[in-house]
């Protein structure tokens, strides 16, 4: 298991080349299923900013969040950073990208799951007055990108898909905390 607490960010990042790579040569990054593709690449890349490079965001929630609030009295560990990113991020995100826009409703639960992650690490630079990692791909991919593609499916979104996109944000935003609770 040690192995995949080390590596597992790492392999993320090259699973974002290999996905951007491929789109780049066989698709258009007009159509929703390739920008949900691209989606699940940039959590990818946030979660590598997070992790690996420049790293450290389990020591820096540790650090400078912990115990902020009754939500955050749980020290983030390596078994919850595995089950919130790998385990039901990627599964989530992959899903999405699968599925595409016959679930679109997923994909908007998890756009609102995307920009609000973005928001998050923009208040918490403005708030800490410092660089939090995850910081420069939430402001930078994360908020423009789900804006973007939301208003990109906005043809596709009936209330029934707003409804359920908003069950798949609350469940988003809920199992964060919930996971680092059961993981410790």
């Amino acid at each position: 298991m040690g192995w995949i607490y080390k590596n597992w960010a790492k392999i993320g990042g090259l699973i974002a080349i290999a996905i951007i790579f491929i789109l780049l040569l066989h698709s258009s990054f007009t159509e929703i299923k390739s920008l949900l593709w691209v989606h699940f690449a940039i959590l990818l890349f946030h979660q590598f900013e997070e992790y690996v490079y420049p790293g450290k965001f389990k020591e820096f929630y540790n650090e400078n969040i912990l115990g902020t609030n009754r939500i955050t009295r749980f020290p983030l560990n390596d078994k919850g950073v595995i089950l919130v990113n790998v385990i039901l991020g990627w599964t989530a995100y992959l899903l999405s990208a699968i599925l595409g826009k016959d679930f679109i409703w997923l994909a908007i639960g998890l756009l609102g799951v995307t920009i609000l992650n973005g928001i998050m690490h923009t208040i918490l630079f403005i708030v800490k007055r410092k660089y939090n990692p995850g910081f420069v791909s939430g402001l930078f991919l994360f908020i423009p990108f789900g804006l973007f593609l939301i208003a990109k499916s906005i043809e596709s979104i009936t209330p029934e898909n707003i409804i359920y996109g908003m069950i798949v944000f609350v469940a988003g935003i809920a199992v964060i905390p919930l996971s680092i609770l059961i993981t410790n």
